[in-house]
């Protein structure tokens, strides 16, 4: 079955935050703040906002927060340098999953379900999600922060058994494109490149009394995108 409505709500209220961050940089202070909005979008998107009936005749809703993987992370296969996330940051989970299992499973996935699933046959696993969403909030895009970035986007490479769409949402509250915004870019750039199932976009954002900068880049597979123009230095008038 196909699942294009669907990808196609998700990228919309990722479009609907892009535009929220294109107006007030400073609307979220954290991550935690981006999150819950992103959490927000999405619920009031159809079919997204449609409750399912699980197998032991619960309705629940498919978007939530704080989601941990299930199949991501195969026995052997775990990077001692790279734990893995405890959760991804949203996720939308995949109708047939919640309609196959009890709410009790669904809505609590710890270790024994996971264990239980990862012993299927490989071709008898289910999907959990249809969506794994990382969102980075970044004063600049320097080598500190793009090490969290890198970590985002190793996990959301590992979550391909979790999820049909995995998106890295990068929302970055940067003044002037530096050289090492310039160098993170070429980076996440050949990321991209080497992973073109993840569907990633980097956004820059930011107003003052100085002036106001905006652009965006979106990288790999997308149904729906909101307007960028590119990345762009800033105005040159001085901030100080």
């Amino acid at each position: 079955m196909g699942y294009e409505l669907y990808f196609r709500a998700i990228e919309r209220a990722i479009a609907g935050l892009i535009a929220q961050f294109q107006e007030t940089p400073n609307l979220y202070w954290q991550r935690a703040d981006l999150q819950g909005a992103a959490y927000h979008a999405l619920v009031q998107t159809e079919p997204l906002a449609r409750r399912v009936l699980t197998r032991d005749g619960r309705w629940t809703g498919l978007v939530h927060l704080a989601y941990p993987p299930l199949l991501a992370y195969l026995d052997g296969l775990e990077d001692p340098a790279r734990p893995g996330p405890a959760a991804y940051d949203v996720v939308v989970l995949h109708p047939g999953f919640v309609r196959g299992h009890r709410l009790e499973v669904v809505a609590h996935p710890h270790l024994p379900l996971a264990q239980r699933l990862r012993d299927l046959p490989a071709d008898q696993r289910p999907t959990p999600l249809l969506a794994a969403i990382f969102l980075e909030l970044l004063e600049a895009l320097t080598p500190a922060t793009l090490q969290e970035v890198e970590d985002d986007f190793h996990a959301l490479v590992r979550a391909e058994p979790d999820a049909l769409r995995r998106y890295l949402v990068l929302f970055c509250r940067q003044w002037e494109l530096d050289e090492p915004f310039t160098q993170a870019l070429k980076t996440i750039t050949r990321w991209a490149a080497n992973q073109p199932e993840i569907s990633l976009v980097l956004v820059q954002s930011y107003a003052d009394e100085a002036g106001r900068v905006f652009g965006g880049r979106y990288f790999n597979l997308w149904s729906h995108t909101a307007p960028l123009p590119p990345l762009a230095p800033a105005p040159s008038q001085s901030r100080l």
